[in-house]
């Protein structure tokens, strides 16, 4: 009928894991409240079954497989190809490869061995929230963090060309590119002879650790005779902020990204500022 392929389940897979949250009370009396709260967790994925021995997937056009599923590894294992860096002496690409002698190098992207490097599933995951609540004040603040994992930079692979995509923007690290004069360099020659270096492989594979101040709040309440006799029940200002600060190695992409660590086109996280004021009668 046309198709060349079906969607349908044909393996298995075993998901565990462990949450657990903690919740502290340094302080509590009639003026101050101040808690403090803890959670983290751990998530494993494994392969049970499949109705062949591998399985290549997750093409993007022509950048390259970057899954391989078998019995016993995990959906979200990255199977890509490894960074060789460039070679000083012509400024090419080069990626490892598996040969008849051991490891060497190859400056041609089909030749290079494909590896397991690493999981998108981080290692721990969790926040650390925290109110204090003084008199008529409050100020609450939310920490996300994400440790271990691996993310995969596919906005960055499409601003990394060597020059043949005419009209595409350019990263600044194309400043560092490899010149006679400039050797030492991660960054290969600009030509407009294809060269694939910017197809996927470990070089824009990322730590995926990171630590965001998802959200902070002030609020003041003002008292309730007060506010009665103001004729009103209650009167609350607050101001608040979501994702103020982040702290993350890898410039240029936003850290919280998809379960299967893969960033392409993805819309980052805004930073958003609110002002409001909460009146009851």
């Amino acid at each position: 009928m046309g198709f060349t392929a079906i969607d349908d389940n044909i393996g298995s897979l075993r998901n565990n894991g462990y949450e657990g949250q903690f919740t502290f009370v340094p302080v509590t009396n009639q003026n101050v409240h101040w808690t403090v709260g803890l959670n983290f967790g751990h998530y494993n994925n494994r392969i049970t079954k499949l109705p062949q021995k591998e399985i290549i997937s997750g093409n993007v056009g022509q950048l390259g497989s970057t899954k391989k599923l078998t019995v016993g590894s995990s959906v979200y294992d990255f199977y890509i190809r490894e960074w060789a860096g460039v070679d000083p002496t012509n400024g090419k690409p080069m990626w490892y490869k598996d040969g008849a002698n051991g490891r060497t190098t190859t400056s041609v992207y089909a030749d290079a061995t494909q590896y397991f490097s690493g999981s998108a599933l981080p290692d721990f995951y969790g926040g650390v929230n925290s109110s204090i609540r003084f008199k008529q004040f409050e100020l609450y603040a939310l920490v996300a963090y994400n440790i271990g994992g691996k993310v995969l930079d596919l906005d960055e692979v499409m601003i990394m060309h060597t020059g043949e995509n005419t009209g595409r923007t350019w990263s600044s690290q194309i400043l560092d590119r490899w010149t006679p004069e400039n050797t030492n360099t991660n960054v290969p020659r600009l030509t407009t002879t294809a060269t694939n270096w910017n197809s996927i492989s470990t070089r824009f594979l990322y730590d995926a650790s990171y630590v965001r101040l998802k959200n902070l709040s002030l609020s003041y309440s003002l008292p309730e005779k007060w506010a009665n006799q103001l004729g009103m029940g209650k009167l609350r200002l607050y101001a608040r902020g979501e994702n103020l600060l982040t702290y993350y190695k890898h410039k240029g992409m936003d850290p919280e990204q998809a379960v299967d660590g893969v960033t392409f086109y993805r819309y980052p996280s805004q930073k958003t500022y609110t002002f409001g004021l909460d009146l009851s009668f």
